[in-house]
């Protein structure tokens, strides 16, 4: 009876440590959703790494690492001013 025990706990405790090592490989794997990486509101997308800013369609939007992306720009005058450079390829103005 106490082998019977003891075997349901270490099966219990098993498949309770596999289920947690499949939920962090899952988790970590998990890609991020790139289909939507600029807001309909933006006017500017701004690349925080290079402080360069597009137009949403530019070519070079889909290069920008989600984590450098930020389109909270809508003003011209205003990215000019902190410093940020427009792109060379689709002249944002």
């Amino acid at each position: 009876m106490d082998f019977f025990i003891i075997a349901l706990i270490f099966c219990g405790v098993l498949f309770s440590i596999a289920g947690i090592i499949l939920a962090v490989f899952l988790y970590r794997n998990k890609k991020p959703d790139k289909t939507n990486t600029t807001s309909p509101k933006s006017k500017y997308v701004l690349s925080d790494n290079s402080n360069i800013f597009h137009r949403p369609d530019c070519p070079c939007v889909k290069k920008i690492d989600s984590i450098n992306l930020n389109t909270r720009h809508n003003s011209y005058s205003t990215l000019i001013s902190v410093g940020c450079k427009p792109c060379k390829k689709c002249n944002p103005r």
